[in-house]
């Protein structure tokens, strides 16, 4: 059996280039030996005929595929395997490289005597290629990929690199770099960042795409429609959806967003081919406290395949008009079966985004609908809707109104306090920042004395203040460049404005 070098033979101080190529080439020795004692050769035909033809030639104990199905051959008959080791091999990296991007900060980082094994970069800084004792992971590790794969960029360069910029690479056999190779900075090299990119799929799965932003919520958002816009506009982003819409609960804007689909009954058991406004049962929104969806602003999305809008009908909470765009045939339905409206803003699922959702529901706090938990439980769905692997999805808070009443403050502060738990960094405290003495000088109002009795008692500054519910534009101004700040800083823009 080869000889496995010690760490030490790669990055002690006193190896030389000589040292270090000997034991590279043990090492590879190594691995190379490794493989011919647990890679069985797997042979391939187009056909059992083709296989009938040169089976006395194939060893017994042979993996064999046939028009792509997995054979195992004993040398005398060959039987139909319910296990594709090769493709098993090839979920497991993917399942466990997703896994790890996302789990890495969960992970507790170890000493230099928990390794087993780690090559470090010509400074003797670990880098991405180590494991632990127990053959594992290494938190150091696990960090490196994750913010590799944060990082877009380092993904769509690739540019080419010499063999010149390697520190160290295991080689195929034709003394080709593999994915197991470290640039002399530490870094990936080319080779390993492509391989990464094709595990995940970058371009379609691990991102949200910065060329589109959408924001969702109620009234906070929609009274700051123009300072949102404004917001899109020096973030560089093409595609924009301003979801804000006053009164609405956390129910109806999940549906406009995708992220609760509306759930509609149709009476009369036809979905009419005319274009006139038919009447529909909505069974899962908020109706307590007589604003059910009265509130709702009209949106388009589909209908049984059938694409049209919907939008409030009568002062039924339950009742909400649908509208086709096209004159079709009629279509007969189960009157009895729930039918999901599909809104067209599922084209915004991997969008930056903003949420900011379920205040009215909090302020009414009609039981369940209006309880921490269950407006919780819809952001949760409305965040985890959002498609990519890497969301760039920022929760936004709630402030307590300054006419509020003490069970309706602690509803929002519970909440609240649900949602940093939840968000962490991606949390962002509206309350904190309207109660913080920043406010006052990002806005350049002088508080009064009783701007601070209010702050000091979590209440809306009425300084701060359109009415008891809603903030002025000095303070959604100052908020919203908060939230801009804080896409920068996390690099959730396309291109940023040079003012």
């Amino acid at each position: 059996m080869a000889e496995l070098p010690s760490a030490d033979q790669f990055n002690a101080p006193t190896v030389t280039e000589a040292q270090f190529k000997e034991a590279q080439a043990k090492l590879i020795d190594y691995v190379a030996e490794i493989g011919n004692k647990t890679v069985a050769i797997q042979y391939g035909f187009q056909s059992l005929e083709d296989f009938e033809a040169d089976k006395t030639k194939i060893p017994a104990g042979s993996s064999v595929v046939v028009a792509g199905e997995l054979y195992i051959w004993d040398g005398g008959a060959l039987t139909k395997s319910d296990d594709d080791p090769l493709l098993n091999a090839n979920q497991h990296t993917n399942d466990s490289i997703l896994e790890l991007v996302d789990i890495y900060a969960q992970k507790e980082d170890i000493t230099d005597e928990d390794l087993l094994f780690a090559i470090t970069d010509i400074n003797n800084v670990r880098t991405w290629i180590e494991a632990d004792k127990t053959g594992g992971v290494t938190q150091q590790s696990a960090e490196k990929i994750a913010t590799a794969v944060k990082e877009q960029n380092a993904f769509l360069e690739n540019k080419d690199i010499t063999d010149d910029d390697l520190l160290f690479a295991i080689t195929d056999i034709n003394n080709v770099p593999t994915s197991l190779s470290v640039k002399k900075n530490g870094t990936f090299s080319n080779i390993a960042i492509q391989d990464i990119q094709q595990r995940i799929n970058v371009a379609n799965r691990a991102f949200s795409d910065t060329t589109k932003f959408s924001v969702w919520g109620s009234s906070t958002i929609e009274n700051s429609h123009t300072q949102w816009a404004q917001l899109a506009n020096d973030l560089g982003f093409i595609n924009v959806l301003l979801g804000g819409k006053g009164a609405e609960t956390a129910e109806t804007i999940c549906a406009r967003q995708g992220s609760i689909p509306a759930k509609l009954l149709i009476p009369s058991g036809i979905l009419s081919g005319s274009t006139d406004n038919q009447a529909v049962t909505v069974t899962n929104f908020y109706i307590d406290a007589g604003i059910g969806a009265s509130a709702l602003k009209p949106f388009a999305g589909t209908l049984f395949g059938i694409h049209g809008t919907l939008s409030y009908k009568s002062a039924n909470p339950t009742q909400l008009w649908f509208m086709r765009d096209e004159v079709g045939e009629d279509i007969v339905v189960d009157s009895a079966m729930e039918y999901e409206f599909i809104p067209d803003s599922v084209a915004f699922r991997n969008s930056v985004c903003v949420l900011n959702i379920g205040k009215n529901n909090l302020n009414y706090g009609v039981s369940p609908y209006g309880l921490p938990d269950y407006v919780f439980e819809c952001t949760k769905k409305a965040h985890q809707w959002c498609k990519p692997f890497y969301k760039f999805v920022l929760v936004m808070g709630h402030f307590v109104d300054t006419g509020a009443d003490e069970d309706q403050k602690t509803r929002v502060l519970t909440y609240n306090s649900l949602l940093k738990t939840e968000f962490g960094e991606s949390y962002y405290d509206l309350q904190a920042y309207l109660m913080s003495e920043k406010v006052w000088i990002d806005t350049a109002i002088t508080p009064t004395s009783n701007d601070l009795a209010q702050q000091s008692d979590n209440r809306k500054p009425d300084s701060l203040s359109l009415d008891s519910l809603h903030m002025n534009d000095a303070a959604e101004t100052a908020v919203i460049k908060q939230v801009k700040q804080i896409l920068v800083e996390f690099g959730w823009y396309n291109i940023l404005s040079e003012d």
